[in-house]
């Protein structure tokens, strides 16, 4: 009876992992369809692995190699390219087989803290969540970073259990490749490793693994780290793609494709020597060090702008702060009919009577925005007693919302942690549930 048992709950396992990545690959393919992107960075991601495929190397022009996007999305490109021709439908299509298993990961973790009835209902719900489900669709790292942090996330908490130094393993090496994905992640490494730390109770079991989690980090960054050298000169782990440029942008106030951008490239010295050199890409590795140098130069010239009016930096920030995290159906521009609409405001889809993109702007404002964000702040303030259980989650969601606050605002920066932010969603509704119940059974106990 107990193998029975057994088998009947695999089994039941199994068919909502199914379900479960279904659902994430029918939004995604829903957005393949109906909201396509064409974004900016498209073009030097394509561009280099165009050159991976015909020369070898990594370049976003033959005349020079490149140094200034990270490695990974651009072979990930390659590799689809190679496979099934040089087609953006190919990419979408594997982007969406990822982001649905990356759904899988998230409900095979969050079974372990919650009722499985929670972590079905949290995991669909997740597998749908339209904000990252529409990177599925665009030509861009998202996807494939969102998936890694939850990959990543989920052999952190394996190692908690048997085979603790295997999982220790790959997660330093899983938290490695997300930096190759985006320079972004810089601290994963060090994430892992002091949540395998705060994971243990004795300290004789934390020092095995924390040390074996950094050095497969290690190892997996070393040979690109050596290629840069080789190749530039200089120490990079990823990529030149520096907070310089990002952080002087959001000392001039400047916001995500703001037309101000277009004036200060017009106007400051700073920002024309600049384009300069990153336009002047078949002289990448000749012009190395003065990238490197007007990226220092960026950083200190925006430290000179906040000394100058400190308070007013911070109110910018603290105004536009919020937009990092919450930019509801920012994907909606891109909509063809029957989900089109001319105007983007809510009010005016009303006046205007465009019933179907107004129905799913409200809903997605309340089913995916709304809704989470309460749960998510109660699933923090409810985990706080047990936060060396959940450390890497608290610890990820520590290092973007800290490191990218000063930063160019932009959101597809915080997105991809997202999925890993409904475990705290998923403990919030166990409590609510839990009341709920108990508030059911007192008149009974009463009686």
């Amino acid at each position: 009876m107990k193998e029975a048992g057994n088998f009947s709950e695999d089994g039941a396992r199994l068919s909502w992992c199914l379900i479960i990545f279904g659902i994430g690959l029918l939004s995604r393919t829903f957005f393949i369809i109906f909201s396509s992107f064409t974004s900016g960075d498209q073009r030097d991601y394509t561009s280099i692995a165009h050159n991976i495929l015909n020369s070898g190397q990594f370049a976003i022009t033959p005349a020079s190699p490149t140094i200034f996007r990270p490695p990974m999305y651009p072979f990930f490109l390659a590799l689809i390219y190679r496979l099934f021709g040089e087609h953006n439908e190919a990419v979408w299509i594997a982007q969406a087989l990822i982001g649905a298993a990356a759904g899988v990961i998230l409900y095979l973790i969050l079974r372990r803290f919650v009722s499985e009835g929670n972590a079905r209902f949290t995991a669909a719900l997740a597998a749908i969540y339209p904000n990252l489900s529409f990177y599925a669709a665009t030509v861009l790292a998202e996807t494939l970073l969102s998936a890694g942090i939850v990959l990543m996330v989920y052999f952190v908490y394996r190692a908690r259990g048997e085979r603790q130094l295997l999982f220790s393993i790959l997660a330093g090496a899983t938290a490695a490749l997300t930096i190759l994905i985006s320079p972004r992640l810089m601290g994963a490494p060090l994430i892992v490793a002091a949540s395998l730390w705060f994971g243990q109770s004795k300290a004789q079991r934390r020092i095995k693994p924390v040390l074996l989690s950094l050095c497969a980090a290690l190892l997996v960054l070393t040979p690109w780290t050596v290629r840069n050298y080789a190749t530039f000169g200089i120490f990079n782990l990823a990529s030149m793609q520096g907070p310089g440029l990002p952080f002087w942008l959001t000392t001039k106030r400047v916001e995500v494709y703001d037309w101000k951008w277009v004036e200060l490239r017009r106007t400051e010295p700073l920002m024309q020597r600049y384009d300069e050199l990153h336009n002047d890409e078949a002289s990448e590795q000749r012009l190395i060090k003065e990238r490197a140098s007007i990226e220092r130069a960026m950083l200190w010239d925006g430290v000179k702008v906040i000394w100058a009016d400190p308070f007013g930096y911070v109110k910018d920030r603290a105004y536009k702060y919020p937009r990092l995290w919450f930019q509801p159906a920012a994907y909606a521009g891109n909509f063809q009919k029957p989900f089109a609409s001319q105007n983007m405001r809510l009010s005016q889809m009303i006046e205007e009577r465009a019933i179907i993109p107004a129905t799913a702007r409200i809903l997605s404002l309340i089913i995916f925005t709304l809704i989470p964000t309460v749960l998510v702040i109660c699933g923090i303030i409810i985990l706080l007693p047990r936060w060396k259980e959940h450390a890497v989650v608290y610890m990820l969601l520590a290092w973007v919302a800290l490191v990218q606050a000063p930063l160019f605002i932009e959101y597809r920066f915080t997105v991809v942690i997202h999925p890993v932010l409904a475990i705290f969603s998923a403990v919030a509704l166990e409590k609510c549930l839990a009341l709920m119940r108990n508030r059911r059974l007192k008149p009974s106990v009463k009686s």
